[in-house]
């Protein structure tokens, strides 16, 4: 990743790399969902689960993903293991947006 582009910048660029290359598998008539990136999640001071990486939430007709930076990147070792996760998460939560099982967006290979 070129040095000039932030962590932000490089993330936002993953998401936004995963969601073209999984554009083609949308099902027909699938809801609306809108994708944002934020930092982490706001919880609660008593908070003792992991941290989401994830959540979702309908919005009008559709749903609205937010994907989490910083948690996502906490996990990940190397850059391929980053976009591995990204990869996860988003395979997973549109999935739930469209009621469909992420292998039908990604199948096994």
């Amino acid at each position: 990743m070129p040095a000039d582009r932030t962590p932000r910048q490089s993330f936002d660029l993953i998401v936004t790399d995963v969601l073209a290359s999984l554009q083609h598998q949308e099902p027909p008539a699938a809801p609306p969902v809108e994708v944002v990136v934020e930092e982490a999640p706001l919880l609660p001071s008593d908070w003792t689960d992991a941290v989401p990486t994830s959540t979702i939430n309908p919005r009008g007709a559709g749903h609205r993903i937010v994907i989490y930076r910083l948690p996502i990147t906490t996990r990940a070792r190397t850059p391929e293991e980053l976009t591995l996760h990204v990869v996860e998460v988003l395979l997973h939560r549109l999935a739930d947006a469209w009621d469909i099982s992420p292998d039908d967006l990604d199948p096994p290979s």
